[in-house]
């Protein structure tokens, strides 16, 4: 089992694909072509921030039919979102955001005996 945010910024091969949100990874593995992006159902642009879409890919011959992830953002502003959520609404997996005034919902699912420890997080986009 890997750590929360190794799960989040990288992924894990358990029943299928799971984790697996960063971008940054997501483009490593699909040059190196370990992975096939199968299409997106949803995206958002966030402005100066970057992008956050809604997707799915195949990856290691593992199919992941519904994730989502930010796009052209750093790896800084991802934990920072994730951290911020998970220190303002312990305990809660819903932390609604505004990104250049679109509304995101992050989830955050924590681990431990506090609930002190992030075991996934990710953002979606909530459009109309």
């Amino acid at each position: 089992m890997k750590s929360g945010m190794e799960h989040v910024f990288l992924a894990e091969l358990k029943d299928g694909v799971s984790g697996f949100h960063n971008w940054v990874f997501f483009a490593k593995q699909e040059e190196a072509g370990l992975l096939n992006c199968a299409g997106w159902m949803k995206f958002l642009d966030m402005g100066t921030p970057g992008a956050l879409i809604q997707h799915k890919f195949v990856w290691c011959s593992a199919c992941k039919p519904i994730s989502s992830m930010f796009i052209g953002t750093s790896p800084e502003f991802e934990l920072a979102v994730y951290s911020a959520c998970l220190l303002v609404r312990p305990g809660s997996t819903t932390c609604p955001m505004l990104f250049d005034t679109n509304p995101v919902k992050v989830t955050t699912y924590t681990i431990g005996s506090s609930s002190q420890y992030v075991a996934s997080s990710y953002a979606d986009p909530v459009l109309p």
